[in-house]
């Protein structure tokens, strides 16, 4: 349990670190919040990120939600090279309408800027094990 803590701990650090800390975004249990102001930075900067399009009051966002913050932890402890990342598209609409976002939850994976829609399931294991799959297959 404490090698879990320290390694979340270390993700949230090198990720804040690698980001810079003077771009104003924040994460809550290594999840990055995006908006406009840093979302073309996150996808643009970064090899391979996750992001989460959410409406808070959407019953099927409220289910994802802690299976999402699982799977970043779960990640994180793999010293996976994925940014996991969310956008509440009640605020960013203008996000939304970029990325076609027309239902929620959508998932979409980012490799250094290009946006591919996520096939998994909704499962912290599901979006494990799609995650490293899809960096394992992008690296061959």
């Amino acid at each position: 349990m404490l090698n879990s803590i320290i390694s979340a701990f270390s993700f949230i650090t090198t990720t804040m670190s690698f980001l810079g800390s003077g771009d104003g975004i924040s994460t809550n249990k290594g999840i990055l919040s995006l908006d406009s102001s840093n979302f073309d930075h996150v996808i643009s900067n970064n090899e391979f990120v996750l992001i989460k399009f959410y409406a808070p009051w959407c019953i099927h966002c409220k289910a994802l939600r802690g299976e999402f913050e699982k799977a970043a932890q779960i990640l994180a402890t793999r010293n996976a090279d994925v940014i996991m990342a969310q956008v509440d598209v009640t605020v960013e609409k203008q996000l939304a309408m970029q990325n076609e976002i027309i239902g929620y939850p959508t998932i979409k994976f980012f490799k250094y800027g290009n946006g591919f829609d996520y096939t998994g399931g909704r499962s912290a294991d599901e979006i494990v094990t799609w995650v490293l799959t899809k960096i394992r297959s992008s690296r061959e």
